[in-house]
């Protein structure tokens, strides 16, 4: 059978990207076991697969001293629920209860067409994309090449499983796309106070050339500084949070790599973290968010994660590295679909959402 592309594919690959690992480096480092028995695909017992579950989640208990394994959502629910898992552990200390509300929904609807896919029943797979209120009623059967009516047609009539899979893809990309947007507005109204106007700020981290250069005739890749890519742009942002903190002022410009490097003591490495040479983790970037704290002051760090989130997805998605992790290509985003989510929950939510007066530094913007 064929891996099952499903909604939660989307947050299981990004967290494994979050970590900078494969899958199989992931799952040896944080439960200790042998990164060979990950690489075999070997079946595994259920009663090894338990014991593998406690590992892994003892393990996240150091990064999370204040939960046990049964405070998973997972666990407490009774079925997979990797969104409302992923906001547990990767939240960070953010209030964010719409977006968990929303993750439930998500999760609700995986668990439903996982079951289906495994069972191979068509029939139970159409039934639970079809009779799914939200689906319909929020606007998720559509996509750039396609409006509602009739990629629902094109749907109805399939009568295959795996081309009525192929068919959903763009609409779980809505729904990662749009999980993405909510973690986004009630993150910037809950996690940064309320003197700030609320905006899309993850769209603030997707990749752009850098309006300093000129270009004349075909654009030759790699180039130093040539593109502003998501781990530089989150790196700039951070650092002018913390600074907005402390000083309640913006800095007139974005912080260079240089005057970064002094700040926090990274002199080797911020380098290649701005060009895309070396990948920023969870871990690396807690590191720099507790060197800003301890310069800067302000604990405003573990607030910040869903930033580091936005940025590390968005590298993935529109940035292509050759193997010596060199830029071969970057893919120029215009955020519409992203944009349209956004707006969605900024109307739906808007009697919970708190947003202030104070504007975002202008370069942001560039």
């Amino acid at each position: 059978m064929k891996p099952c592309f499903l909604p939660s594919t989307y947050v299981i690959q990004t967290s494994f990207w979050l970590d900078g690992r494969k899958p199989s480096g992931l799952l040896a480092t944080i439960s200790g076991w042998p990164q060979s028995d990950f690489r075999k695909n070997r079946k595994w017992k259920s009663s090894t697969l338990k014991q593998l579950d406690v590992d892994i989640f003892n393990k996240l208990k150091e990064d999370k001293s204040d939960f046990s394994l049964e405070d998973l959502p997972s666990r407490k629910n009774g079925y997979p629920s990797h969104f409302e898992d992923f906001l547990f552990v990767y939240g960070g200390q953010n209030h964010i209860p719409l977006t968990t509300c929303f993750a439930v929904k998500i999760d609700k609807l995986d668990s439903v067409l996982s079951e289906a896919y495994e069972e191979r029943s068509l029939k139970r797979f159409k039934s639970a994309m079809l009779n799914c209120d939200w689906l319909d009623k929020d606007g998720y059967w559509v996509s750039r090449n396609s409006q509602s009516d009739k990629l629902r047609a094109d749907f109805c009539s399939a009568q295959d499983l795996e081309v009525t899979l192929e068919m959903c893809k763009e609409i779980f990309i809505n729904i990662f796309f749009s999980f993405l947007s909510a973690l986004d507005i009630e993150f910037c109204s809950a996690g940064l106070g309320t003197k700030l106007k609320l905006r899309p700020l993850f769209l603030d981290l997707i990749p752009k050339a850098n309006l300093n250069i000129e270009v004349e005739g075909e654009l030759k890749l790699p180039a130093k500084d040539r593109f502003r890519l998501p781990v530089r742009r989150l790196l700039e942002l951070t650092h002018a949070i913390f600074y907005y903190s402390k000083y309640e002022k913006w800095p007139e410009k974005a912080v260079g790599r240089n005057e970064l490097a002094k700040t926090i003591g990274y002199e080797e490495t911020i380098g290649g973290f701005f060009d895309g040479t070396k990948k920023l983790t969870l871990a690396g970037y807690r590191d720099i968010c507790k060197s800003l704290d301890d310069n800067l002051g302000n604990r405003t760090g573990a607030r910040l994660i869903p930033l580091f989130i936005s940025a590390i997805v968005w590298q993935h998605l529109f940035v292509n590295l050759k193997k010596n992790y060199k830029i071969q290509s970057v893919i120029s985003y215009d955020g519409v679909e992203y944009k349209r989510w956004w707006d969605f929950h900024h109307k739906e939510w808007a009697s919970h959402l708190q947003s202030g007066a104070n504007d975002w530094p202008t370069w942001l913007d560039g």
